[in-house]
């Protein structure tokens, strides 16, 4: 099947979508609409090159109202970072980040690696091997 596109059926396994050429569905758009309520998406071809994707109104939705639903968790979340930087102090506390010295910086990573919540997270992803 040269150019399959693969989709995710309705079990939520990734398969090569049906395939139909233009013409195909054209003259059986019925059949071709009833595959993809039945089965999930399938791909129109011209040419023998994949060039179209057919889906069903509800899989339409659950995409677009997805970017919706991310666009508006980064927005939020843009928004607070902003009002954060824009608090009393924030511009000079930039600065001085900005102008401390590179060995300075280093010494302070590494020192916030040291916390005891650090520690413990790690020790939590990378617990101690048994001999």
């Amino acid at each position: 099947m040269a150019g399959a596109v693969r989709v995710r059926n309705r079990r939520g396994e990734v398969v090569d979508a049906p395939q139909y050429t233009a013409s195909e569905a054209k003259h059986r758009f019925g059949q071709l609409l009833d595959a993809v309520l039945r089965a999930g998406p399938v791909t129109i071809t011209k040419q023998h090159k994949p060039t179209a994707v057919l889906i069903s109104i509800d899989e339409y939705q659950a995409l677009t109202q997805a970017d919706d639903r991310s666009l508006a968790v980064l927005s939020a979340e843009f928004d607070r970072r902003y009002d954060i930087m824009q608090a009393p102090g924030a511009a000079a506390a930039m600065q001085r980040a900005f102008d401390t010295p590179e060995d300075q910086l280093g010494a302070f990573a590494d020192a916030s690696l040291r916390t005891p919540a650090t520690r413990k997270a790690r020790a939590k992803r990378n617990p101690p091997r048994r001999g």
